[in-house]
């Protein structure tokens, strides 16, 4: 089955869509990029692996980012990335930032803020800015009330002992989970620092040319909003 094109916008509250970043089928393999940017990437599969190149589509001139392994065991890199680490009874005392069931619910957005089509080519995601609206909202209410029953401080022990706990957030900025009960901090700032040269996942994010694409992406952001801050004047997140 071949990969089907996509595009991913922004629905304003007036009804208008602004496109991000789209993605389509060539002859000999897909393409991928900002809306309305000058670059694109190229991905070129071939039996084994899948190589991928920055295009200018002015000068037409391109760049080779690298190439991914079909085969490859990409997962131990996430391993690597997350560095996972089994608590040991001496630091169950250390004092952590929990997150509760509620409080993660809230960091993880609904999923009505984002609507999601399909057709035979392509399939559409749209930012329903209204609703994104309308949730931060009750989200900035709900933490000015009830922030406590959210989050606060314990030691790391109880994050396996009370049920209430999603999770923790060390001084070291890892996270405390529990796994297939056993309590496990690890380490998300590789997923937070993608520019960084060092970073694990380097070996996926460099070929796929997400670096390349931030700028151009930032700046097409920038440009939508600015184009449509009119519009999004009388929303606010703190009004009651």
């Amino acid at each position: 089955m071949k990969q089907k094109g996509f595009k991913v916008g922004i629905l304003f509250p007036d009804g208008d869509i602004k496109w991000l970043l789209y993605g389509a089928r060539t002859k000999d393999g897909f393409v991928y990029g900002v809306s309305y940017a000058d670059t694109h990437i190229t991905a070129l599969p071939d039996a084994k692996s899948v190589s991928f190149h920055l295009t200018d589509q002015k000068s037409k001139k391109w760049q080779h980012l690298g190439k991914i392994i079909k085969d490859g065991n990409y997962e131990d890199l996430q391993m690597k990335a997350l560095n996972p680490r089994a608590i040991v009874d001496e630091d169950l005392d250390e004092q952590v930032v929990y997150i509760t069931k509620r409080g993660m619910e809230l960091l993880n957005q609904p999923s009505d803020i984002l609507i999601e089509t399909e057709t035979d080519e392509e399939r559409i995601f749209l930012l329903d800015l209204l609703s994104f609206f309308n949730n931060s909202k009750k989200m900035y209410v709900e933490l000015s009330q009830n922030f406590r029953n959210l989050f606060g401080l314990c030691n790391a022990g109880e994050i396996f002992s009370n049920t209430e706990y999603e999770a923790g957030i060390t001084s070291r900025e890892t996270v405390v989970v529990e796994v297939e009960r056993v309590l496990y901090e690890v380490d998300i700032k590789a997923y937070l620092d993608l520019a960084n040269e060092e970073n694990p996942l380097q070996e996926i994010i460099g070929p796929l040319g997400l670096l390349s694409l931030m700028p151009e992406l930032d700046g097409r952001f920038n440009e939508v909003i600015e184009e449509k801050k009119d519009s999004l004047e009388k929303y606010s997140f703190y009004d009651s």
